[in-house]
């Protein structure tokens, strides 16, 4: 075991007396040799890495310290060299950022094309840099998916750095290509699957209402009553919504400002159901109506029907008509009238039964005529007022015959009703005179008439649903599937049994997901799915071969122990791996010859070559040399002088670190960038920045 403190100065005191020009000074670098930050960290500050001293020191181990020179200064200073100009660069850097033309949002998946180059935007819109020569003149044009295409012709003047906007216009719905309409659909229909809702199940119109989503809250805010009723109609929630948008706001920019629209009007509806709906008619009588009359007819009766399927939100709806008229008796007319188009155009019942309203409306003007007559109380009033509710209560009967299918007995009760109408029309007859005498004659067979009309409309209905064929229950109905394959004849097993061969085609139910795997001895198993539709389905399938296993390689062991540890390992130019902290490294090689090179930071990198037989073990020793790598220095001479030119005497300082010099004097610098700062108390600090190059 050897003192190395002790070797290592008596080697500097060896350098000193060789190299009388140069300084010397020596590092501990501890178990490792110096690492490459360890001698640029010397190096920043003036110091050249001459040699590594090493032995096994009294614990045993390795021990390693760093041999460091710089040159003495002389007594004249030579004349500072300048450094040489940078060149002007020859190109320009421009990268393009791609917007929505109307909300200035980032557009993500963008194409643009750069004359023959393409490139794509991020989620921030900007696309990756790119280099483009100056004078030049570039053809640009980008798209993205739902937005019309847009070109520019970019001039590059000068070298400089640039980033090109671009705006994008969103396509109008109906020029949508089929796989975007998809691809809106797919979004609505995977957030509503996670909360119970099926899109397919949703009316046509009522998809291409919430499609339209994506034109921002502007088109929200036109439509909101037909997206508010279908909303209710469909069982879409606020949640729904809510999620949905969240998913839309990530590829469309304008979707984003609609989330603040429906908090707000969340607050005059806190769940999208028929009851809630109901009450919010009652508290907000005049912004329901409007609403209300702003949709179609058709989705006036649908929400009337939701209506009448809750008990609880039917009574509701009739006290919010009560409660209307009292508030906003124009909000009221306007539910009243719509009601009573809706129940003497389709839905009489309700305009006559269920609504209290309109049929007071219709009926107290005769109650009060008849008595300013002396007439009231009255035969006439009451009897045609029982023959008309014998003849909706029949409607009821009719109704629900229809739903069953029992078309026998629906006929048999249209008959009383007809009937019973036909008695109607000749008691108002034989009544003719007193009603008229009360203005009530006309309004009588008004409501005659519609109630005609209701049992014309039932006669239709029992013919039309007659021929109907019984719906087939979806679990029932089947589709067929048929699988073909390259090359034919491939078993077809499904459920752990084979089934038969490619051609294969057999039925199953439109509701079951099915799978097959196809198996043909010398290729791969491929399974084949075929998922639920209510379509035929065929799938043709290309099936892959096995890989044919190579022939046995036969192999030998290689050892290496190296000294010191973690060399690089390489062979043929690829690097093998690299020895452990021990400087051991196993590996398994074809036999043959190799020539083997070691490498390490730091040291002079060593070829061997070595021969590797099958089954045996080959041990390769190697020892690495540090290397010494030299380099030529720069000599600066720096002086400081006072505002009239007069010499001072100040620190210099390099790279932030005081050199132990002042000026005027120089100093002696490897090849590359720094900044030279001189002090002085009482006079503000000066820096100078300078590049050396490599001396040849």
């Amino acid at each position: 075991m050897v003192d190395v403190e002790k070797k290592t100065k008596e080697r500097v005191r060896e350098l000193e007396s060789l190299y009388p020009d140069y300084e010397w000074t020596w590092v501990y670098s501890g178990l490792e040799p110096p690492s490459p930050e360890d001698i640029e960290s010397m190096r920043r500050r003036g110091w050249e890495f001459f040699e590594t001293v090493s032995d096994i020191g009294p614990a045993g181990v390795m021990i390693y310290y760093s041999i460091y020179r710089k040159p003495k200064p002389k007594p004249k200073p030579s004349p500072t060299p300048k450094p040489k100009p940078k060149p002007k660069p020859e190109h320009a850097r421009v990268t393009f950022k791609v917007v929505d033309a109307d909300t200035k949002e980032p557009i993500p998946m963008a194409i643009v094309k750069v004359d023959t180059k393409e490139l794509t935007t991020g989620r921030d819109g900007k696309t990756d840099e790119i280099t483009l020569d100056v004078g030049k003149s570039y053809d640009v044009t980008a798209t993205a998916p739902f937005y019309e295409r847009t070109g520019l012709t970019l001039y590059i003047p000068e070298p400089t750095t640039l980033e090109q906007l671009i705006q994008l216009k969103m396509k109008p719905p109906e020029e949508f290509a089929p796989e975007e309409k998809e691809e809106i659909d797919s979004i609505w229909e995977k957030t509503l699957a996670g909360l119970g809702i099926a899109w397919k199940n949703l009316s046509e119109p009522t998809k291409e209402t919430f499609r339209r989503f994506i034109e921002g809250v502007d088109y929200v805010k036109e439509h909101w009553a037909d997206i508010l009723i279908d909303a209710i109609i469909s069982g879409i929630t606020w949640t729904a919504l809510e999620s949905v948008i969240g998913k839309l706001a990530t590829r469309f920019p304008k979707v984003k400002k609609i989330l603040p629209f429906l908090s707000s009007e969340k607050k005059a509806i806190p769940r999208l159901t028929p009851k809630d709906w109901a009450r919010f008619v009652k508290e907000n009588p005049t912004k329901a109506a409007e609403y209300f009359l702003r949709t179609s007819y058709d989705k006036r009766v649908r929400i009337i029907e939701e209506l009448r399927k809750d008990p609880a939100a039917w009574e509701l709806f009739r006290d919010a008509i009560t409660s209307a008229s009292k508030k906003a008796p124009e909000a009221a007319g306007g539910f009243l009238s719509t009601l009573a188009k809706i129940g003497m155009a389709t839905l009489p019942i309700f305009a006559i039964t269920e609504i209290p309203q309109l049929i007071t409306m219709m009926k107290f003007a005769r109650k009060q005529a008849l008595q300013e007559a002396g007439m009231w109380p009255s035969d006439v009033a009451m009897k045609i007022g029982q023959l008309e509710d014998t003849i909706k209560d029949t409607t009821f009967t009719v109704k629900r015959y229809i739903d069953t299918r029992e078309f026998d007995k629906a006929r048999e009760s249209l008959v009383n009703a007809r009937k019973t109408l036909d008695e109607l029309k000749k008691y108002v007859e034989e009544h003719k005179e007193p009603l008229e005498k009360i203005g009530q004659y006309d309004l009588t067979w008004m409501e005659i008439k519609q109630l005609e009309d209701m049992l014309n409309s039932l006669e239709k209905e029992i013919e039309e649903e007659e021929v109907k064929p019984p719906e087939i229950p979806p679990e029932e109905r089947k589709r067929k599937v048929r699988i073909t394959s390259e090359p034919s004849g491939a078993e077809v097993w499904y459920k752990g049994e084979k089934v038969g061969t490619t051609p294969y085609e057999d039925e199953f139910p439109i509701t079951d997901r099915v799978d097959f795997t196809l198996k043909l001895e010398g290729y791969e198993d491929k399974i084949v799915t075929f998922f639920p539709s209510e379509t035929d389905q065929e799938q043709h399938v290309v099936l892959e071969k096995k890989p044919v296993p190579p022939p046995p390689v036969e192999k030998g062991t290689l050892t290496v122990l190296s000294d010191p540890p973690e060399v690089e390992v390489w062979i043929a130019g690829e690097l093998k791996g690299k020895t452990n902290d021990k400087g051991e490294l196993t590996l398994e090689l074809t036999q043959g010859s190799y020539d083997i090179t070691f490498k390490k930071i730091g040291y002079k990198e060593k070829t061997k070559t070595v021969i590797v037989r099958a089954g045996e073990e080959t041990k390769v020793t190697v020892k690495l040399e540090p290397e010494v790598k030299k380099r030529k220095l720069w000599r600066v001479d720096i002086e400081a002088v006072d505002p009239e030119g007069n010499p001072l005497s100040a620190k210099i300082l390099v790279n932030g670190y005081f050199t132990g010099k002042w000026t005027p004097d120089y100093i002696l610098l490897l090849p590359g960038e720094y900044t030279i700062r001189v002090e002085k108390s009482g006079y503000k600090p000066a820096e100078v920045p300078i590049k050396l190059e490599e001396i040849a």
